[in-house]
């Protein structure tokens, strides 16, 4: 499962507890701006022979910036891409994936089912994702979605069903 999937099951939760929100512009905002401070500043300096290379510079470099600020702004505006929000308060859930290997696909199953967060995290991780742990989350944990899969025969399956845990009780 990759975050736009869990996204969308999180999005079909009763009382609307997750909902879509739009990303924030500041970035793409600071990226125009940075570029057309590189144009004006190429357009400043003297059109003498010891700036040519320092003004190509400045116009490829802003240009570019320039043209990536507007396109992600366009995207961000227009664009069907959203965060995840939670609560009244719409905190903006953040995404975690933990590997372990595949000795300890019991031991992480029975921990989600427990929802034993403390012993989770006690398990030792791995590079390779034998097992492999997605969630969303707000940053103080008052609220986890939670699933396991695990790699078998060139493909993902799931090892447990989707757990939701909402301010100690479950979903």
């Amino acid at each position: 499962m990759n975050k736009n999937q869990m996204a969308e099951l999180l999005y079909a939760l009763p009382d609307g507890v997750v909902v879509k929100g739009r990303k924030s512009k500041v970035v793409p905002l600071c990226l125009t701006l940075a570029g057309v401070v590189l144009l004006v500043v190429n357009g400043l300096l003297p059109a003498t022979a010891g700036y040519e290379d320092l003004k190509s510079a400045l116009v490829l470099f802003g240009g570019v910036i320039f043209a990536t600020g507007v396109l992600l702004l366009l995207v961000r505006l227009f664009g069907d891409s959203g965060v995840p929000l939670y609560g009244e308060n719409r905190v903006p859930l953040v995404w975690s994936e933990r590997y372990y290997p595949k000795s300890a696909a019991s031991a992480v199953a029975d921990c989600l089912t427990r929802h034993d967060w403390a012993r989770l995290r006690s398990i030792a991780q791995s590079q390779v994702p034998a097992i492999r742990l997605v969630a969303y989350h707000t940053p103080d944990e008052g609220f986890v979605a939670c699933q396991a899969f695990e790699y078998v025969e060139l493909e993902e399956r799931p090892l447990t069903e989707l757990h939701i845990v909402r301010s100690g009780h479950e979903a």
